[in-house]
């Protein structure tokens, strides 16, 4: 079962503890350092913060002149939800791999994502 740590939903308040994502309403938003998100945006969080740790390999997403670790939930939301141009820079043991399941993931929730 998939939870979420950081992003659960009460009320579009952000609660810490785990909820399980199947429990995060398909109509809820959630509020996050004063952006409010869809829930659809926050599963698309998840599942990429997700899939990256699935990895060794260093995911680094390229946005807006700065970088940041795919692998990190916080930085991760905040530049998903402010963006629309995504670069992933992926090396390591098993980076064809990676590349592959992280471009998967983002073209999923229709984020078009260019890999250096």
């Amino acid at each position: 079962m998939n939870y979420v740590d950081l992003l659960t939903a009460d009320h579009d308040v952000i609660t810490d503890g785990q909820v399980p994502l199947s429990k995060v309403g398909v109509r809820s938003s959630l509020k996050y350092g004063g952006i409010k998100m869809s829930i659809i945006t926050t599963t698309a969080i998840v599942e990429i913060n997700q899939t990256a740790n699935n990895f060794l390999s260093s995911i680094v997403l390229r946005v807006n002149n700065r970088s940041l670790d795919v692998k990190s939930i916080i930085g991760l939301s905040v530049t998903l939800i402010t963006s629309n141009e995504y670069h992933l820079e992926i090396h390591g043991t098993d980076e064809e791999e990676a590349k592959k399941q992280m471009v998967n993931v983002f073209q999923k929730h229709g984020l078009k994502v260019e890999l250096i």
